[in-house]
């Protein structure tokens, strides 16, 4: 990253981004203290969800489908929006990203069910999403969007006062910034030239 790349950091969040990272939470059983007043209050309406399809497709493994994890937007786009864009791609996609969610494993069987429906598939998968969001999200969207303006906010303010090193400084143990460079220690190996793309930061209620 060089000096100039600093005139590309960007702050955005996204709807579909909570819903995956809010699935994501309920497949893996790894529900925090600050999440556990949502659950109580979702937990009974899930029922009218097909939680089994969903969990399917975003299992409790170390990837999330990129197909759930849009480009961001500030102020973010709709859920509606986001959805209709899922349900125009490829069935392919679909296919591919749920095969790498699922890390060489066999996907179970409302995952391939879902991969047999072809070319209805992704808009079978945005209507499961629609209702998900309809229970378990919308109704504290305004809350949760509040957190994510907060931290928007935090972050932008700390760039501005001294740059990136303190915005990145507290995200994680993992994460520095040394010399021109931000890294990530993780067991892989994986590099990504920011000098064109610049670097979008993206907040979560839910990691």
């Amino acid at each position: 990253m060089r000096v100039g790349d600093l005139g590309r950091v960007r702050f955005a969040y996204s709807p579909l981004v909570e819903v995956a990272e809010s699935l994501y939470m309920l497949s893996s059983g790894s529900l925090q203290p600050v999440h556990r007043a949502w659950y109580g209050a979702i937990r009974r309406r899930l029922d009218a969800v097909d939680l089994e399809l969903l969990q399917a497709v975003v299992p409790a493994h170390s990837y999330i489908a990129d197909f759930l994890l849009p480009g961001a937007t500030y102020p973010a786009r709709t859920m509606a929006d986001q959805l209709e864009k899922l349900a125009g791609l490829p069935a392919d996609r679909i296919r591919r990203d749920i095969e790498d969610a699922w890390r060489g494993e066999p996907p179970p069987v409302r995952a391939r069910q879902l991969v047999a429906a072809g070319a209805a598939g992704p808009a079978l998968l945005a209507e499961a999403l629609s209702s998900y969001w309809t229970v378990a999200m919308e109704p504290y969207w305004r809350d949760m969007r509040a957190v994510l303006d907060g931290d928007v906010a935090f972050r932008a303010a700390a760039l501005t006062r001294s740059g990136l090193r303190e915005v990145l400084a507290d995200l994680h143990p993992q994460i520095s910034v040394r010399d021109e460079e931000i890294r990530i220690d993780k067991r892989h190996s994986w590099q990504q030239d920011l000098s064109r793309a610049g670097l979008l930061l993206v907040p979560s209620v839910f990691t």
